[in-house]
């Protein structure tokens, strides 16, 4: 079929408070990982290259990208200058650093390489990162050669925390039945629940009260025991 459509926009909050919205840029194509270069440029992939758009000349430039590879995912990093480029290639994935100096040409150097492999994000004050395997976190920390796996949560998505030293994870542990929010410290490797599943059920979900019933079999002895009914009984 015909590829997706896009337009950027821009929304500028006024003198008076309000807020002015205006077209930055029409007519692109499958745009995905929309994210900040700077304050006055965005970048984004069509899955071919990484493209920037600066917000004050409404110019579009290619910035980089790998012949033969579909980029899936973009990271950047505006203190490194930095970008994570996660690419789909034959038989899996590769995860590759590129910088971005004024100037030059861009850096390539592959990082790593998976079967499966996405969510890649820059951790540890931009010095490590992490990724998604087949939903189990890996992390590279502190210039690491080889990368920590936490297989006790199955992990939805992540994102990295505002002190630089923590990732926050949407997964659950093989004991609970649905998604709950944890904390992964990258430095001490140490694993923390912040909201339970059990905080923030499913809206779907159903509570049941179980009825409290004793029966009298004589002789001052009783039985206690609890009947769990059907939802909707």
């Amino acid at each position: 079929g015909k590829p997706a459509q896009f337009e950027i926009h821009l929304a500028e909050r006024q003198p008076d408070g309000s807020w002015a919205d205006r077209s930055a840029a029409a007519g692109l194509t499958n745009v995905s990982c929309l994210t900040a270069l700077s304050d006055e440029t965005v970048a984004w992939t069509d899955g071919k290259a990484v493209y920037a758009l600066n917000l004050v000349s409404n110019s579009v430039v290619t910035v980089c990208g790998l012949k033969g590879n579909h980029i899936t995912e973009i990271s950047y990093s505006r203190q490194t200058r930095r970008l994570l480029m996660t690419c789909k290639e034959k038989g899996g994935y590769s995860l590759w650093r590129v910088g971005l100096e004024a100037n030059t040409p861009p850096d390539y150097a592959q990082l790593t390489s998976a079967k499966e492999l996405k969510c890649a994000r820059w951790i540890d004050h931009d010095k490590g990162y992490a990724y998604l395997a087949q939903r189990a976190l890996v992390v590279y920390a502190g210039g690491a050669s080889k990368g920590a796996r936490l297989g006790q949560v199955s992990v939805d998505r992540l994102a990295p925390g505002p002190g630089g030293d923590g990732l926050f994870l949407v997964g659950s542990t093989g004991n609970e039945p649905g998604l709950g929010l944890w904390r992964y410290g990258v430095n001490d490797r140490t694993l923390t629940n912040v909201i339970a599943y059990s905080d923030a059920p499913s809206p779907r979900a159903t509570r049941l009260h179980p009825v409290h019933c004793v029966v009298q079999l004589g002789k001052g002895k009783r039985v206690t025991y609890y009947i769990s009914r059907p939802a909707h009984f």
